[in-house]
């Protein structure tokens, strides 16, 4: 009895320790897998963070600079080609609209030169922004206007064979022929009609007299940018009385492709009379004003 009931003991001793081994060893298990778990968990959310960064960094780029056509949004393709105002409306006058935002893709890039609009001061929209200071940079970084030209990839050269050397005769070899010297071909010189045709273009304009009280306007059929000055002494281009110490301000609104809108306003005050101090508001002169043809 007493060897039986030791038998008994062991046996139960035995089974608690397996017991334990079990069970510690699927608490094993589990931390493991659970820290596996939180490994990938962490990884995808750093993966989330980071497409996150990128697409706020694009927004960013697109909401500081909509005219860009690489950091941006390029140009607008609405049905009614004329700019976009900041304000989400389409109109060539963005004053009061929140200024200038992308431009139609008839006239594609945004240029530095900011003398368009109705008061000159937007910045002009154009096929290409030669004559108008580049387009118009993104945060300090200039973008290269594109060519237009596709961009063909070049083929890798193909190797030469390696020549097989000949079998030795016992005729002797005949001296090698030198190769010619490459002819040196001048390189052309840039004719005057080239340097010509980078310069902006001059038109005249006929304002002539004005007898009534006030501004007086002309409409001509091409696109031209007037200086606000272009009317002042020693800048008109007309003969008659071209001393006169008259000013002028000169305003000119461009409209669609092929009309621009001169204002002119004189500006110098009398000097006698009971009017002494008072603005003039008419001129005898028959004033022509200078202006430059602007791309379309």
């Amino acid at each position: 009895v007493l060897v039986a009931f030791l038998h008994a003991a062991c046996d139960a001793a035995c089974m608690d320790a397996q017991e334990e081994a079990c069970v510690a060893e699927r608490v094993r298990k589990q931390l493991v897998q659970t820290r596996k778990s939180l490994v990938v968990e962490t990884y995808e959310k750093e993966d989330v963070a980071a497409a996150d960064d990128v697409d706020n960094d694009e927004k960013k780029k697109e909401g500081m600079c909509p005219w860009h056509m690489t950091e941006g949004q390029g140009c607008h393709r609405h049905k009614s080609q004329e700019t976009m105002c900041a304000d989400g409306s389409y109109t060539w006058y963005c004053k009061g609209h929140g200024g200038r935002k992308q431009c139609p893709c008839d006239s594609p890039y945004m240029c530095k030169v900011n003398t368009c609009g109705s008061e000159q001061k937007e910045h002009c929209c154009e096929k290409s922004c030669d004559g108008f200071g580049g387009i118009r940079d993104c945060d300090g970084q200039p973008e290269i206007e594109p060519t237009g030209e596709p961009v063909m990839p070049v083929p890798a050269p193909t190797p030469a064979p390696t020549p097989v050397p000949p079998v030795p005769t016992l005729a002797p070899t005949a001296a090698p022929t030198p190769a010619p010297e490459p002819m040196v071909v001048p390189k052309k010189s840039s004719s005057a009609g080239e340097e010509n045709a980078k310069k902006p273009v001059t038109t005249d304009v006929y304002i002539g007299k004005n007898d009534k009280k006030k501004a007086k306007s002309k409409t001509v059929n091409k696109r031209v940018i007037c200086a606000s000055n272009a009317g002042d002494k020693g800048i008109r281009v007309n003969t008659d009385h071209k001393n006169a110490g008259d000013t002028f301000k000169i305003t000119t609104v461009m409209s669609g492709k092929d009309k621009t809108k001169i204002t002119v306003k004189r500006t110098d005050k009398k000097k006698k009379g009971k009017k002494k101090g008072k603005r003039n508001k008419k001129w005898g002169m028959k004033l022509k004003l200078r202006c430059v043809e602007a791309k379309i």
